[in-house]
Protein backbone atom coordinates (compact mmCIF):
# COMPACT_ATOMS: atom_id res chain seq x y z
CA UNK A 1 0.00 0.00 0.00
CA UNK A 2 1.06 3.26 -0.26
CA UNK A 3 2.11 5.24 2.63
CA UNK A 4 -0.33 6.60 4.54
CA UNK A 5 1.23 9.72 4.55
CA UNK A 6 0.56 9.77 0.74
CA UNK A 7 -2.95 9.13 0.84
CA UNK A 8 -3.64 11.42 3.65
CA UNK A 9 -2.66 13.90 1.34
CA UNK A 10 -4.87 12.59 -1.43
CA UNK A 11 -7.63 12.34 0.94
CA UNK A 12 -6.77 16.53 2.09
CA UNK A 13 -6.98 17.54 -1.50
CA UNK A 14 -10.14 15.89 -1.89
CA UNK A 15 -12.11 16.75 0.98
CA UNK A 16 -10.65 20.42 0.50
CA UNK A 17 -11.91 20.14 -3.27
CA UNK A 18 -15.20 19.64 -1.66
CA UNK A 19 -15.39 21.77 1.43
CA UNK A 20 -14.58 24.68 -0.32
CA UNK A 21 -18.00 24.49 -2.23
CA UNK A 22 -19.64 24.53 0.60
CA UNK A 23 -20.90 21.15 1.01
CA UNK A 24 -20.46 19.07 4.25
CA UNK A 25 -18.54 15.77 4.89
CA UNK A 26 -18.66 12.89 6.62
CA UNK A 27 -16.34 10.23 6.52
CA UNK A 28 -17.93 6.73 6.41
CA UNK A 29 -14.88 4.75 7.66
CA UNK A 30 -11.54 5.28 9.26
CA UNK A 31 -9.54 7.88 6.88
CA UNK A 32 -6.51 5.92 7.76
CA UNK A 33 -8.16 3.06 5.43
CA UNK A 34 -8.21 2.99 1.57
CA UNK A 35 -10.40 3.27 -0.29
CA UNK A 36 -11.92 6.15 1.44
CA UNK A 37 -15.76 6.31 1.93
CA UNK A 38 -17.21 9.65 2.40
CA UNK A 39 -20.84 11.46 2.37
CA UNK A 40 -21.15 14.53 0.81
CA UNK A 41 -24.31 16.98 1.27
CA UNK A 42 -25.43 20.14 1.03
CA UNK A 43 -28.84 21.41 1.77
CA UNK A 44 -31.11 18.22 0.30
CA UNK A 45 -28.74 16.79 -1.72
CA UNK A 46 -26.43 14.04 -1.06
CA UNK A 47 -24.03 11.91 -2.03
CA UNK A 48 -22.25 8.47 -0.96
CA UNK A 49 -18.83 7.78 -2.52
CA UNK A 50 -16.26 5.21 -2.16
CA UNK A 51 -12.78 6.71 -3.54
CA UNK A 52 -9.80 5.15 -4.95
CA UNK A 53 -7.13 7.34 -5.59
CA UNK A 54 -3.36 7.65 -6.30
CA UNK A 55 -0.92 9.90 -7.76
CA UNK A 56 -0.66 10.45 -11.49
CA UNK A 57 3.19 9.59 -12.74
CA UNK A 58 4.51 9.59 -15.96
CA UNK A 59 3.64 6.57 -17.72
CA UNK A 60 6.00 3.59 -16.93
CA UNK A 61 9.02 3.48 -19.30
CA UNK A 62 10.74 4.03 -22.82
CA UNK A 63 7.85 1.77 -24.36
CA UNK A 64 5.00 4.27 -23.15
CA UNK A 65 3.92 7.75 -25.11
CA UNK A 66 5.88 10.42 -23.33
CA UNK A 67 2.43 12.08 -23.01
CA UNK A 68 1.07 9.38 -21.00
CA UNK A 69 0.26 9.62 -17.35
CA UNK A 70 -0.94 7.44 -15.14
CA UNK A 71 -2.13 5.78 -11.89
CA UNK A 72 -0.30 2.79 -10.83
CA UNK A 73 -2.48 1.01 -8.92
CA UNK A 74 -1.51 -0.79 -5.74
CA UNK A 75 -2.90 -2.89 -2.99
CA UNK A 76 -6.02 -3.36 -4.74
CA UNK A 77 -7.40 -6.95 -6.64
CA UNK A 78 -10.60 -5.12 -7.83
CA UNK A 79 -12.43 -2.38 -7.30
CA UNK A 80 -16.07 -2.50 -5.33
CA UNK A 81 -18.79 -0.50 -6.40
CA UNK A 82 -20.57 1.32 -3.63
CA UNK A 83 -23.80 0.03 -2.67
CA UNK A 84 -26.30 2.89 -3.11
CA UNK A 85 -23.80 5.09 -4.09
CA UNK A 86 -20.82 6.32 -6.46
CA UNK A 87 -17.42 4.93 -7.12
CA UNK A 88 -14.67 7.21 -7.67
CA UNK A 89 -11.48 5.84 -9.58
CA UNK A 90 -8.88 9.27 -9.07
CA UNK A 91 -5.54 9.99 -9.93
CA UNK A 92 -4.28 13.31 -8.63
CA UNK A 93 -1.61 15.50 -11.01
CA UNK A 94 0.45 17.42 -8.45
CA UNK A 95 1.67 19.37 -11.11
CA UNK A 96 -1.20 21.30 -12.11
CA UNK A 97 -3.40 20.50 -9.09
CA UNK A 98 -6.02 18.23 -11.52
CA UNK A 99 -7.48 15.47 -10.89
CA UNK A 100 -8.40 12.75 -12.90
CA UNK A 101 -11.82 10.22 -12.97
CA UNK A 102 -11.85 6.92 -14.63
CA UNK A 103 -15.00 4.91 -15.22
CA UNK A 104 -15.51 2.61 -12.63
CA UNK A 105 -17.53 0.68 -15.23
CA UNK A 106 -14.34 -0.14 -17.62
CA UNK A 107 -12.84 -1.33 -14.43
CA UNK A 108 -14.70 -4.06 -12.78
CA UNK A 109 -12.98 -6.87 -13.27
CA UNK A 110 -10.13 -8.25 -11.20
CA UNK A 111 -7.13 -6.21 -12.14
CA UNK A 112 -3.81 -8.36 -12.66
CA UNK A 113 -0.45 -7.95 -11.66
CA UNK A 114 1.00 -3.90 -11.42
CA UNK A 115 -2.02 -2.55 -13.52
CA UNK A 116 -1.85 0.93 -14.53
CA UNK A 117 -4.32 3.19 -15.65
CA UNK A 118 -3.84 6.19 -18.39
CA UNK A 119 -4.66 9.27 -19.52
CA UNK A 120 -2.70 11.86 -21.79
CA UNK A 121 -0.91 15.29 -20.54
CA UNK A 122 -2.81 17.04 -23.01
CA UNK A 123 -6.22 16.37 -21.77
CA UNK A 124 -4.79 17.51 -18.31
CA UNK A 125 -3.59 20.38 -19.20
CA UNK A 126 -6.57 21.73 -20.79
CA UNK A 127 -8.45 20.84 -17.64
CA UNK A 128 -5.83 23.34 -15.57
CA UNK A 129 -6.59 26.29 -18.55
CA UNK A 130 -10.58 25.20 -18.89
CA UNK A 131 -11.59 23.24 -15.60
CA UNK A 132 -12.79 19.99 -17.32
CA UNK A 133 -11.48 17.92 -20.14
CA UNK A 134 -12.88 14.71 -21.89
CA UNK A 135 -10.08 12.18 -23.17
CA UNK A 136 -11.58 9.20 -24.82
CA UNK A 137 -9.25 6.22 -24.87
CA UNK A 138 -8.78 3.13 -26.82
CA UNK A 139 -10.58 1.42 -24.64
CA UNK A 140 -13.87 3.15 -25.24
CA UNK A 141 -13.75 4.69 -21.97
CA UNK A 142 -13.87 8.47 -21.26
CA UNK A 143 -11.42 9.63 -18.95
CA UNK A 144 -12.38 13.13 -17.44
CA UNK A 145 -9.90 15.70 -15.62
CA UNK A 146 -11.32 18.38 -14.17
CA UNK A 147 -9.71 20.95 -11.57
CA UNK A 148 -10.76 20.59 -7.79
CA UNK A 149 -13.54 23.61 -8.25
CA UNK A 150 -15.09 20.92 -10.82
CA UNK A 151 -15.07 18.47 -8.18
CA UNK A 152 -18.58 18.38 -7.30
CA UNK A 153 -19.64 18.56 -10.42
CA UNK A 154 -17.35 15.60 -11.74
CA UNK A 155 -19.36 14.12 -9.01
CA UNK A 156 -22.91 15.10 -9.75
CA UNK A 157 -22.57 14.12 -13.55
CA UNK A 158 -19.92 10.99 -13.45
CA UNK A 159 -22.10 8.69 -15.27
CA UNK A 160 -22.81 11.20 -18.05
CA UNK A 161 -19.23 12.48 -18.18
CA UNK A 162 -17.84 8.95 -18.51
CA UNK A 163 -20.12 8.14 -21.20
CA UNK A 164 -20.45 10.94 -23.66
CA UNK A 165 -17.86 13.37 -21.91
CA UNK A 166 -20.26 16.05 -21.52
CA UNK A 167 -22.09 17.15 -18.89
CA UNK A 168 -25.46 19.48 -18.77
CA UNK A 169 -25.30 21.61 -15.42
CA UNK A 170 -28.43 22.28 -14.05
CA UNK A 171 -29.00 24.89 -11.08
CA UNK A 172 -29.79 22.79 -8.45
CA UNK A 173 -26.06 21.19 -9.22
CA UNK A 174 -22.85 23.61 -7.50
CA UNK A 175 -21.51 25.98 -10.04
CA UNK A 176 -17.71 26.00 -10.51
Amino acid sequence: MASKHRKHKLLTAITQSIGARGWDITHLSDPKLHPFRLKIQRDEVSHIMRIYVWKLTHGGGARRPKDEYRIQITSVEQFKEEPDGKTLILGWWNESEVFVGFDFNKHKDPLGNSPSIQIREAALKKAHVEGIAACPKNNKEIAIAFRPDYFITYVQNIEALHSSGKFEQNPSEDKP
